[in-house]
């Protein structure tokens, strides 16, 4: 009897354990993201800067992309199979958060050789909505969805405005 106590407390301490479920409320990104467009050697991209909430007691840091993956979640709440390699997106690092605090953060999409080029006299609140007009060329992009392995943290980047927001005055 004694045996088979021992037997089944062995294998109950190392029976398979499911993973912990993804935490989606530790970091939110409150609002849609600005965004800009910058060349980076004969490349060009778009930054998508997100405010991002800290939303635990601890302070929130990654230093290198190894344990991260983003994707792409279509319109209709599905996510894309795989993830956006190095050589299509990135994150601007290291990123700390301190504990219930807010900070921005940067995404950027790269190799986008049809982005505009501002206009020689172009306004940059024209140019600006020109870059709009060609992001919405990405139209199943619902949102982007950054997983951090490590923590088990799921951090929703929403997508940007489809139209410019009204101006404060």
């Amino acid at each position: 009897m004694l045996t088979v106590v021992v037997g089944v407390g062995i294998w109950y301490m190392n029976r398979p354990k499911p993973p912990k479920p993804w935490n989606t409320s530790a970091l939110v990104a409150k609002e849609a993201p600005s965004f800009d467009s910058r060349r980076v050697g004969d490349s060009k991209e778009i930054e998508f800067i997100y405010l991002l909430e800290n939303a635990t007691d601890a302070d929130y840091e990654i230093s290198s992309d190894s344990n991260i993956r983003i994707t792409v979640r279509d319109k209709q709440g599905v996510f894309a199979a795989t993830k956006l390699t190095n050589d299509f997106a990135s994150l601007e690092l290291p990123i700390f958060i301190p504990a219930r605090q807010k900070a921005y953060v940067t995404f950027s999409i790269k190799k986008l050789n049809k982005l505009p080029d501002q206009g020689t006299g172009e306004a940059p609140e024209a140019y600006h909505e020109r870059i709009r007009a060609y992001i919405e060329t990405l139209d199943g992009v619902g949102s982007f969805v950054l997983f951090d392995e490590a923590k088990r943290y799921q951090i929703e980047l929403p997508r940007w405005l489809s139209k410019a927001p009204p101006k404060k005055e």
